[in-house]
C-alpha cells in the first residue's frame, strides 16, 4: 500500500517552477507561509510507534507536497536570479556601449563610475576613472563652471555646456546634463550625468554666427552705400530745381531787359510816328501796331512773373503764397483761400520753388478741370523736419487711375509732379473721386534749421 502512494520527491521539472504547471496526480498548492502545516506539527508531537498507519501516510504526504511547494520556489527563485542577471547584463552592456558618455559623480564631484564612452572621451582607461575629480577632464575655463554647478541646490536637472580635455590636450565641447540620483528618503546621494559631444553643433553654430555677423555687415555696408546715393540723389535733384530756377530767371531777364525794352522803343517810335503822320490808314495800321505791342508787353510781363516771381526769392514762400492768390483771381477769377504758418517757410532754397511750383501747378490744375471758382490752400510744418502743403477743392474731380494710365508716357501734369517730389526725397498724394472734388498734399523733408519767422 506504501509503494503505491510513493511519490518521487525530485518529479517536479523546471516547467513546474515556472508555476506554468502543476503534476497531474497532485492539485494545485498554494505557497505555504510557514515551514510546514500545523498538522504536522500536530503529529510530528507524537511518537512515531503510536501513530496509526493512516497518520503516517497522511504526514508523508504533506511532507511530500511541502517539499515540492520548497522545489518549486527554489527553481523559480532560480529562474528569476537568472533573468534579472540576463538583464542586468544587457543593460550594463547598453550602458557601456551607449554612444553618450555616462558617468555618475558623488555631490563634491568624485566620479563613483563610468561607461567606455566617457571614458574614450577624455582618453583614459576606465577602471582609472574611479574617485577622480571630475573636474579634471575638463578645460581650466569650463572647470569653475562645474565647480558652481555642484554648489547649487539639488535641482530636477541641470544642463551645462562644457570644454572637455582630452589626454592629448585636445579639447572638444560637451553638453552635460546632470540630475540627482535620490535614496528612499528622498535625499540626493549621487549625481548622474550624460555627456554629449557637440563640437560639430558648435562649428555649425560659429559658422551660423560668422555668416549672420558677415551678412549683418554687408547690410549694413549697402544701406549706408544706399544712403549715401539717397542724399547724393537728393543733392542732385536740390541742384536740378536750382538750375531750373537759374534758367527761370535767366529768361526772365531776358524778357525783361531785351524783349520788354525792344517793345517800348517801338511803342514809343510808333507814339511818335503817330503824331507825325495824318494819314487816316497809316494811323489806323499804327494804332493797331501799337495795341499788338502793348499786349505783347503785357504777355512778356506776366511771363517774366510766372517764370521766376521776385517776391519768392526776396521774401519767402508765405508771401509768394500770397502773390500767387491774388495773381489766381486777376488772371483766372480763382478765389484762393490761404491758410499757412511762418513756421513751415523750409530753410533749403530748391523746396521753396518745388513747394511752389507744386501748389501753381495744382491751382492752374482747378481752374483748367475743376469747373470751380475757390480752392483751399494750406502750408504746415508737421515735424521739425517734415513740411506738409495741400490744395483741395469741390469741383468735379476725376478717375485717378484712368487719368494716371493715360498720362503715364506723358510724363506731365500730377505724374511729373509726383516725379519731381520724389525726387527730392518728397512725396504726393491724390486723393480724388468723380464728382468728390480733388485733394493733393504735398510733403517734403527740410534737413536744415528753418528760418526764424520774422517779428510781428
Amino acid at each position: 500500500m506504501a509503494e503505491k502512494t510513493q511519490t518521487n520527491p525530485k518529479a517536479p521539472q523546471y516547467a513546474y517552477a515556472t508555476g506554468l504547471n502543476q503534476p497531474p496526480h497532485l492539485p494545485s498548492v498554494p505557497k505555504p507561509t510557514s515551514p510546514a502545516p500545523n498538522l504536522h506539527k500536530n503529529h510530528l508531537a507524537e511518537e512515531p510507534e503510536h501513530l496509526s498507519h493512516d497518520q503516517a501516510l497522511d504526514l508523508l504526504h504533506q511532507l511530500r507536497v511541502h517539499q515540492i511547494q520548497l522545489e518549486m520556489q527554489n527553481e523559480q527563485l532560480i529562474f528569476t536570479r537568472h533573468q534579472l542577471k540576463e538583464t542586468q547584463a544587457h543593460f550594463q552592456d547598453l550602458y557601456e556601449h551607449a554612444p553618450l558618455g555616462y558617468c555618475t559623480i558623488t555631490p563634491d564631484g568624485i566620479i563613483v563610475s563610468c561607461n567606455l564612452a566617457f571614458a574614450a572621451m577624455v582618453g583614459r582607461q576606465q577602471d582609472s576613472l574611479p574617485k577622480q575629480p571630475f573636474s579634471d577632464y575638463l578645460a581650466p575655463d569650463s572647470a569653475p563652471a562645474m565647480i558652481h554647478a555642484l554648489q547649487q541646490p539639488d535641482h530636477d536637472e541641470q544642463e551645462l555646456e562644457l570644454q572637455i580635455q582630452h589626454t592629448n590636450q585636445k579639447r572638444f565641447w560637451g553638453l552635460v546634463r546632470m540630475a540627482p540620483i535620490r535614496d528612499h528618503n528622498g535625499n540626493a546621494t549621487q549625481k548622474r550625468l550624460t555627456v554629449t559631444d557637440i563640437s560639430e553643433l558648435k562649428k555649425t553654430q560659429n559658422t551660423l554666427n560668422t555668416l549672420n555677423k558677415n551678412l549683418e555687415e554687408m547690410v549694413s555696408q549697402r544701406t549706408a552705400e544706399a544712403e549715401q546715393r539717397a542724399e547724393q540723389l537728393h543733392a542732385l535733384a536740390g541742384q536740378l530745381v536750382h538750375a531750373e530756377q537759374h534758367e527761370r530767371q535767366r529768361i526772365a531777364k531776358m524778357l525783361h531787359d531785351e524783349l520788354q525794352q525792344l517793345q517800348v522803343a517801338a511803342k514809343l517810335t510808333l507814339g511818335r510816328a503817330r503824331v507825325q503822320k495824318t494819314d487816316e490808314q497809316m494811323l489806323a495800321a499804327i494804332n493797331e501796331a501799337d495795341n499788338i505791342i502793348g499786349q505783347a508787353i503785357q504777355v512778356a510781363r506776366s511771363l517774366t512773373s510766372s517764370l521766376s516771381p521776385p517776391v519768392l526769392d526776396n521774401a519767402g514762400l508765405n508771401p509768394a503764397l500770397q502773390w500767387l492768390a491774388e495773381w489766381c483771381q486777376k488772371n483766372h477769377g480763382l478765389q484762393v483761400q490761404l491758410q499757412t504758418s511762418p513756421k513751415a517757410e523750409p530753410a533749403e532754397k530748391h523746396l521753396r520753388w518745388t513747394l511752389f511750383e507744386g501748389i501753381r501747378e495744382c491751382l492752374l490744375n482747378v481752374v483748367k478741370h475743376a469747373g470751380v471758382k475757390n480752392a483751399h490752400v494750406t502750408l504746415e510744418r508737421l515735424h521739425p523736419n517734415i513740411i506738409l502743403a495741400s490744395v483741395k477743392d469741390q469741383g468735379q474731380g476725376f478717375d485717378f487711375n484712368n487719368v494716371f494710365a493715360a498720362r503715364e508716357k506723358k510724363g506731365f501734369g500730377l505724374l511729373g509732379l509726383s516725379e519731381r517730389f520724389k525726387h527730392i526725397g518728397g512725396h504726393v498724394a491724390i486723393d480724388t473721386a468723380p464728382e468728390r472734388g480733388t485733394t493733393v498734399t504735398m510733403r517734403v523733408t527740410d534737413l536744415k534749421t528753418p528760418p526764424l519767422p520774422p517779428s510781428p
